[in-house]
């Protein structure tokens, strides 16, 4: 399923499910469809000090990610989210109170929207075993063959079904020409 030209007035937000400072994420429904609805701050056109080697825009960075994992057939495996697509420049003052703290930013909003995945918890040593670190080392393995590259693996961003084997992950960052990818997960690829 993919969205396209949604409009704000077709979403209907159900919870806050995490507040960072350079996004806020959604549960959501669009057209029927609960999903992740990821909001980025709106960041404008690259300025002097920014890198020229590298993208440094989060939205583009990762939807770029996702749209790379898609073509590559990941997410159809499972092994992430469904990319599910964008919406850019997102009046903000439509959407209140969910996007309060977006109304005084410079740059408007824009969102990535990916598959929900119920029942999703951190990783701990309580839940932790060798089978869940190998489909985790696995998935990684076709995260990176599809040019997709991580740099955020700490416990906390590391999380599994409380009712299945193995599943998600939260990392960053892109080989070429985009960085960063913040969300996606690593399903269980022996179900």
């Amino acid at each position: 399923m993919k969205f396209t030209n949604v409009k704000v007035a077709e979403i209907i937000f159900q919870e806050r499910l995490a507040k960072r400072d350079y996004c806020v994420v959604f549960l959501v429904v669009i057209r029927g469809k609960t999903c992740v609805m990821k909001v980025h701050r709106g960041q404008g056109p690259k300025q002097p000090w920014d890198s020229q080697i590298r993208e440094t825009n989060l939205f583009i960075c990762e939807s770029t990610a996702y749209r790379r994992l898609t073509h590559a057939g990941v997410c159809a495996r499972g092994i992430t989210p469904q990319f599910y697509g964008t919406i850019e420049n997102i009046d903000p003052t439509r959407c209140l109170p969910h996007l309060k703290s977006f109304v005084k930013d410079e740059y408007p909003p824009t969102a990535i929207l990916l598959e929900y995945i119920p029942n999703m918890k951190e990783l701990k040593w309580t839940n932790y075993d060798e089978s869940r670190m190998q489909n985790f080392v696995d998935g990684l393995n076709e995260i990176h063959d599809a040019l997709v590259y991580h740099d955020d693996v700490p416990a906390r961003t590391i999380l599994c079904d409380r009712f299945k084997d193995f599943s998600l992950l939260r990392v960053s960052n892109l080989l070429w020409p985009a960085r960063t990818l913040r969300i996606f997960h690593v399903r269980e690829l022996n179900p």
